[in-house]
């Protein structure tokens, strides 16, 4: 197991490859990075990055963690980094929903747009980062391979299968 220490607002994160068990089809962490740097180079994150003045952006680190939470499949520390919870690695399709969902957080506290954190400011950088999914966008949806994976990693967590589309 490798650990990567990395200092952020004072206190140290530390990614670690994902637990033995969920190993096989997970998404690697290069190609999470490459997934968020190809969401910023986008006509239209770009125009809307313009369009409020800062122009000056960089695409945050995507950071590994064992887990974010029994619920919570990713964080976003304001435009600074995104953790994903090891978890959500089982299923790349939910994987990239969910780095959309936190990419669209990034955006909005780096042009500064007030509002909630899920609010209809929120809502309005969700739809120029995923123009076509920002409704899936919203949540992440659990299968059976992401279930199985949070409660080996969450062993006294609720089943919540019951949300599955």
């Amino acid at each position: 197991m490798t650990i990567t220490a990395l200092l952020f607002f004072g206190r140290l994160w530390y990614t670690r490859r994902c637990p033995k068990f969920l190993r096989g089809g997970q998404v690697r962490t290069e190609s999470l990075n490459t997934y968020i740097k190809t969401l910023a180079e986008s006509p239209r994150v770009r125009g809307f990055i313009t369009q409020y003045g800062n122009q000056q952006f960089k695409c945050p680190p995507v950071v590994v963690v064992p887990s974010c939470g029994s619920l919570v499949a990713a964080l976003t520390y304001g435009k600074n980094l995104i953790e994903v919870s090891s978890w959500i690695l089982v299923n790349d399709f939910e994987t990239y929903r969910v780095l959309r969902h936190e990419f669209a957080h990034v955006i909005k506290a780096h042009c500064e747009i007030p509002g909630t954190p899920h609010g209809k400011e929120y809502i309005q950088s969700l739809k120029n980062v995923s123009p076509d999914t920002w409704r899936k966008d919203r949540h992440w949806y659990p299968n059976l391979d992401i279930e199985e994976a949070r409660l080996k990693m969450h062993p006294k967590s609720k089943t919540i299968i019951n949300r599955v589309r």
